[in-house]
């Protein structure tokens, strides 16, 4: 499945690089990323428009965040209207991981182990039938 990841941010969508960790844990877990060919090992800010040209057809699309309140649709919608028309939205494909949650940012470089089984998870549940996500978790 192909795969966007990130979110729009001051007037920037700033995606992994295609030689990032982000990425080659994208591919590893049995994904498509949009921007693998991209010779960056940072995040690469693009403008609203090129990520709309090239991803609005994503099958998945991976957010971290934090938010007070649960997150959902409506609060992604709210956000930028933009968003309701990538397919990801639209077929709820959302995978999202609630920084705050989960100590993603203090703990997830330690555990890339159960990063990559949380991917596996979301893109192919059925090689991980007993698997719990820890970190993403597929948005219903």
């Amino acid at each position: 499945p192909t795969v966007l990841s990130d979110k729009y941010f001051a007037d920037q969508w700033y995606v992994p690089g295609g030689k990032s960790y982000i990425a080659s844990m994208l591919k590893d877990a049995g994904s498509d990323y949009i921007w693998k060919d991209d010779t960056h090992v940072a995040s690469v800010p693009l403008n609203i428009e090129t990520v709309l040209n090239e991803a609005i057809h994503a099958d998945y699309w991976g957010i971290v965040g934090a938010y007070d309140q649960p997150f959902s649709y409506s609060q992604l919608a709210s956000e930028n209207e933009l968003y309701t028309h990538f397919n990801a939205f639209k077929n709820k494909k959302i995978i999202f991981c609630d920084s705050r949650k989960t100590g993603y940012f203090e703990r997830g470089s330690m555990e890339p182990h159960v990063l990559l089984a949380d991917l596996i998870f979301a893109f192919h549940p059925e090689i991980l039938p007993e698997y719990t996500p820890v970190y993403y978790h597929l948005i219903p």
